[in-house]
């Protein structure tokens, strides 16, 4: 098992095995196809003998060979074919689970991982580079087995029947050994940027497609086809240089044994006039010369999978090696509701932020409403999803009650906190997405929850009502709509702690005040930390936080900034303006 998975497989492929764990499906069908090459082995041994019997003229134990011939036969398709249906079975076991650990560590990783990669380029990791994978798996990992026992056997055979003769049948197959590693090591390099490229097109489609309407409104299509036309050319250009490098080395290697099997004819037959050896074993030999031409012809094919394997394995392992929010050391220790939230000399400069912060202190007592105010890339959304765990800051800490939150686990943290306003939906029903937060919720507590967010109206203006499809991403609603019904879904969860990202944004100023009233009765007693640009909402808060380029420059009431922070006297006089 070492031989061929540690040796012939290449580190990431290794790698997701072990992920992916390693059943008796793969022991058991890599042993079956190892065992097919005594079936291939023992045909020549019993083609030899059966000439020299002919030789001597004798046919006595023809029959016998013939069967024997025969029976190998048969072991090495029995052999081929069992253990190649459980490589298979294993392949698709095997892509199944690399599939859920995958799903469960993107919705485990840091947000910097969707701010740095498109959304397209993740669902190619976890989608069709699993495919060259199990390709691999089912069909690779026999074939190395398969050509790794045979020559292993094969050339075991030559040497005890003799070894000069099969040290001069064997040499060539050094070079072989040599410009397999090169073609390897340039064809894994090619293959991982054309499937690089192969994302870079997935991304595309998907953004012209997401933004279709505006693509058309402004007359943007000819321009997004050129970008996409070069993309495909890239991706062309990509897999026609996989395609010469197997098209050169491939014809190298084709021919290599071709120059072994001219070795034995022309050695092996002069040893056979010498008499240094049978006319029998000539023909076993030249047998051996054959398996093994065959066996390095499937070097090549090899070469090819491994690498595009290699290479889909590569991306995969990049996102399992992803830095992870959250941690897991004090999860058996339960965090009070309503517990109260501290941020302590919290600073984020990293890719991945909004926004930087810079040496934030703030303190939020249990049931407190604080509300986050500053001009655009102040801060804000950075220090909410701090709060919430999607990020980590680079230095300081954010404590929950007292505790470090990076020692809190993730799903303990955000069963504690709601982000509210985000109007990111799924395809499903208005009352589907209302009830995300909170599936077993009754129809009445959905209904209720929407009358508070004032989306009620939203559904009951629809055919049918709160299972009215939205659509993909919510598209059939308009963005003010997506907004409420995102306010319904973090109110239904009844969480102590709430964080509202602009919940108002989207809505005119009369809807904007309903909605906030609802919010206020809906989430009595809650801790409330929202952002906001909006003066009305400012009426819910204890305390504001005047933010300005990552750093609190003032906290207070209205009154008391309105009397002592400039920057909020203007920012207040230019939305009361607005």
């Amino acid at each position: 098992m070492k031989t061929v998975l540690d040796t012939a497989i290449p580190p990431d492929l290794r790698r997701l095995v072990r992920i992916a764990g390693v059943h008796w499906e793969l022991v058991l069908g890599t042993l079956l196809v190892v065992l097919s090459a005594f079936g291939l082995i023992a045909s020549p041994w019993l083609l030899g003998k059966a000439v020299n019997e002919l030789q001597r003229g004798s046919t006595e134990s023809l029959i016998e060979v013939s069967l024997a011939v025969a029976g190998a036969g048969l072991l090495t398709a029995l052999t081929t074919g069992g253990g190649t249906w459980l490589l298979g079975r294993y392949a698709v076991s095997a892509g199944m689970r690399i599939r859920e650990l995958l799903y469960d560590r993107l919705l485990r990783a840091s947000l910097d991982l969707y701010q740095a990669q498109p959304p397209a380029q993740l669902v190619a990791r976890a989608t069709a580079d699993v495919e060259p994978i199990k390709f691999f798996v089912s069909t690779g990992v026999g074939l190395v087995a398969q050509s790794v026992g045979t020559l292993a056997f094969a050339i075991a055979v030559m040497f005890f029947m003799d070894a000069e003769l099969a040290a001069l049948a064997v040499s060539p197959f050094l070079l072989a050994v040599f410009v397999q590693l090169r073609y390897g090591a340039r064809t894994r390099a090619a293959t991982t940027v054309a499937e690089q490229r192969r994302g870079e097109v997935a991304a595309k489609t998907a953004d012209n497609i997401r933004g279709a309407k505006l693509v058309m409104s402004l007359g943007r299509g000819q321009e997004q086809k050129a970008g996409f036309d070069r993309a495909v050319e890239a991706l062309f250009t990509g897999w026609l240089k996989v395609g010469k490098l197997d098209a050169v080395y491939g014809s190298i290697l084709s021919a290599i044994p071709y120059i072994a099997l001219g070795l034995v004819l022309a050695f092996g037959g002069r040893a056979v006039l010498d008499g240094r050896i049978s006319l029998g074993e000539f023909v076993t030999f030249y047998g051996y010369g054959g398996i093994l031409a065959a066996a390095a012809g499937q070097i090549g094919y090899l070469t090819y999978l491994t690498a595009s394997a290699s290479g889909s394995a590569g991306r995969i392992v990049e996102l399992f090696d992803h830095r992870a929010d959250g941690g897991a050391a004090d999860a058996a220790v339960p965090v009070p509701e309503g517990a109260n939230l501290g941020l302590r000399e919290v600073s984020v400069s990293r890719r991945g932020a909004e926004a930087p912060l810079q040496g934030v202190s703030l303190n939020v007592p249990s049931g407190e409403t604080v509300a986050l105010v500053g001009v655009t890339d102040a801060g804000m959304q950075t220090l909410l999803e701090l709060v919430n765990g999607l990020l980590v800051p680079d230095e300081g800490e954010v404590e929950l009650d007292g505790r470090r939150l990076d020692r809190v686990d993730l799903p303990l943290l955000r069963g504690l906190s709601a982000p509210a306003g985000q109007g990111a939906l799924f395809a499903m029903s208005i009352a589907e997405n209302i009830a995300y937060g909170r599936p077993d919720a009754s129809r009445a507590d959905v209904e209720k929850a929407a009358r508070l967010a004032h989306a009620q109206e939203v559904a009951l203006r629809l055919s049918d009502g709160y299972d009215t499809q939205v659509g993909e991403e919510g598209g059939q609603l308009s963005g003010g709509e997506r907004q409420r019904i995102g306010l319904a879904r973090a109110l239904l969860v009844h969480h102590p702690i709430l964080l509202l990202d602009n919940v108002t944004s989207a809505l005119d100023p009369q809807a904007a005040n309903e909605v906030l009233d609802g919010l206020a009765r809906g989430t009595a007693g809650a801790t409330r930390l929202m952002a906001t640009f909006r003066p009305a909402a400012l009426t819910l808060a204890d305390r504001i936080v005047v933010l300005d380029a990552g750093r609190v420059i003032a906290v207070g009431t209205h009154s008391e900034l309105l009397e002592t922070c400039p920057p909020y006297r203007d920012m207040v006089a230019l939305w009361e303006f607005e």
